[in-house]
């Protein structure tokens, strides 16, 4: 391994408790695009009380005044836990205030502001280096990003993973389920490689020959669907896949026992 990767390998927690990200709140981060004008910023909310009472208020303007060093601009005030509150921030980031309800985004300034407790809601894409040049007052739409039709969310006790649906007919039939609400299951452990439970009702097979992989969303019967941890072989319909899925953290992310697996639209 280079010098320089293994220095990139340290910096990381280093830079991640700087900017207040774990990788709890990397993982459960939401999406939104920040718009101002014809400028489109991608961005994401972090998991904090605070970012989570906005993303229930989305869509969401607000009006910022161009300081010597930041844009600010007051808005409703948000719910928010006080451990939240956190040393410094990065270039990228946007917060709230408590104290006089600013909205605050920085674009000069880290030497004499980035002390001091601060709640930070997210971070944005690079494009935010451009605000660097913008003068006067702007107005910020935040809002959902455009979501894959292909995404779902996977849920067991407060951990939450993405997966990607299968391009098939059962799978379009299970997005169409789930856009009537989150379907709940209650899996059980079969065989030590996979965890299955009752859907509830049928939905279209399409099954083929399929030696699973640990992530793997089969549909089986079409009327149970399980999750894989390991390997098996059988006539299944493949619904969808967990991502960065590997036999370890499905191991760790369904547990040992019988979990109750939430599946929802992303």
């Amino acid at each position: 391994m280079s010098i320089l990767k293994k220095i990139l390998l340290l910096m990381i927690p280093v830079l991640m408790a700087i900017s207040g990200v774990s990788a709890e709140d990397a993982e459960n981060s939401v999406d939104i695009t920040m718009t101002i004008g014809d400028l489109i910023i991608p961005a994401k909310l972090n998991n904090t009380e605070a970012a989570k009472d906005l993303l229930s208020r989305l869509p969401y303007t607000v009006r910022l005044n161009r300081g010597s060093v930041d844009f600010c601009g007051s808005i409703e005030p948000l719910k928010y836990a006080p451990e939240d509150m956190q040393d410094g921030w990065e270039y990228g980031d946007f917060m709230w205030m408590p104290d006089g309800d600013w909205f605050v985004i920085f674009t000069d300034g880290m030497e004499t502001y980035g002390q001091g407790k601060w709640l930070v809601l997210g971070h944005m894409d690079d494009v935010w280096e451009q605000l660097k040049d913008m003068k006067g007052s702007i107005e910020i739409k935040i809002d959902l990003a455009e979501t894959d039709d292909s995404k779902i969310l996977v849920q067991v006790g407060d951990v939450v993973r993405s997966a990607t649906l299968s391009d098939n007919a059962s799978a379009e039939a299970f997005r169409d389920l789930l856009a009537e609400g989150p379907v709940t299951i209650d899996m059980h452990d079969y065989g030590s490689f996979e965890k299955v439970g009752p859907l509830g009702r049928s939905i279209v097979r399409s099954d083929e020959p399929i030696t699973t992989k640990p992530g793997d969303i089969i549909l089986y019967l079409g009327n149970n669907v399980t999750i894989y941890y390991d390997v098996n072989s059988w006539d299944f319909t493949l619904l969808g896949h967990v991502d960065d899925a590997t036999g370890e953290n499905m191991r760790e992310f369904l547990g040992s026992g019988n979990p109750t697996v939430t599946f929802s639209l992303s």
